[in-house]
C-alpha cells in the first residue's frame, strides 16, 4: 500500500506543478483565457485536498 501512495503522490505533485505553471504564465507571459484560468484553479485545489492528505499520510507512517 505504500508504495501506490507514494506513485499517487509522485502523480499529484506533478498536476500540481503543471497546474502552477499555467497559473504563472498567465500572470508573467501571456493572458489565458478564462476557462483555463478556472480549470487550472479548480484543479490546484482538488490536489492540494489529495496532496495534503497523502503528505499527511506518508509522514504518519514514516515515509516521508
Amino acid at each position: 500500500m505504500m508504495m501506490k501512495e507514494r506513485v499517487i503522490f509522485s502523480i499529484a505533485l506533478f498536476i500540481m506543478i503543471i497546474a502552477l505553471l499555467c497559473m504563472g504564465i498567465n500572470l508573467t507571459v501571456v493572458s489565458l483565457p478564462d476557462w483555463t484560468v478556472r480549470i487550472a484553479g479548480i484543479v490546484i485545489l482538488a490536489d492540494l485536498a489529495v496532496l495534503s492528505y497523502l503528505t499527511m499520510r506518508l509522514k504518519k507512517r514514516g515515509d516521508y
